[in-house]
């Protein structure tokens, strides 16, 4: 009996594995290969933030591409990047732990899936640039 409690009690605490420990959210560092500011606009799952990069983003946690779209300016050309999610490594230890509540749990809070950490905008610069 204690062994089927203590399973129980177990699973309740580790299910939900990632949502808990890495939350729905991400920081992404957004920084430009020319190391420059550029206005850009980035698309996730809950909309579009126009905003100069390079900076810190916090993006939703989903399995939804994130766009970023470079404006052009004085000195650099439109560009696009594509930053793509991927499956976050607490969600297969929560499958193996925690079974189909906590990988439930982590999916539909969207906690499953991240995105690198760090993203490098390639910018694309005009030949002649009003400095």
């Amino acid at each position: 009996m204690k062994k089927i409690v203590l399973l129980i009690l177990t699973t309740t605490v580790l299910s939900g594995c990632a949502s808990i420990i890495k939350g729905k959210t991400q920081n992404i560092n957004v920084m430009t290969s020319n190391e420059k500011e550029v206005e850009a606009t980035i698309f996730t799952s809950a909309g579009m933030q126009e905003m100069n990069i390079p900076r810190v983003v916090t993006v939703p946690k989903d399995s939804q591409d994130i766009t970023i779209n470079v404006k052009e300016g004085a000195c650099n050309k439109e560009t696009v990047a594509v930053v793509s999610s991927h499956i976050e490594p607490w969600f297969w230890g929560n499958i193996f732990m925690g079974g189909i509540w906590g990988s439930s749990t982590d999916s539909a809070t969207g906690a499953m899936w991240q995105y690198d950490d760090q993203v490098t905008v390639t910018i694309d610069e005009k030949v002649s640039c009003n400095k």
